[in-house]
């Protein structure tokens, strides 16, 4: 994604954003490190496991001990 397109679409106050969530150095790191990705089957992937995740964070009773 070139320098216009992150700016365009204020990519760097997305990863402002989400740093506000990390629990830790290393979370906050992991996120400034962050970089876009233009391979779509990476995208859909991780769109997959954001939409998992966001299903267990509704549902807490689908976690077992």
């Amino acid at each position: 994604m070139s320098s216009h397109t992150e700016k365009v679409l204020e990519y760097d106050k997305l990863k402002s954003l989400l740093k506000t969530y990390a629990y830790s150095q290393l979370g906050a790191s992991r996120v400034e490190n962050l970089v876009p990705s233009q391979q779509i089957d990476t995208i859909r992937h991780q769109h997959t496991l954001c939409s998992e995740s966001k299903v267990f964070c509704q549902n807490p009773s689908l976690c077992t001990d």
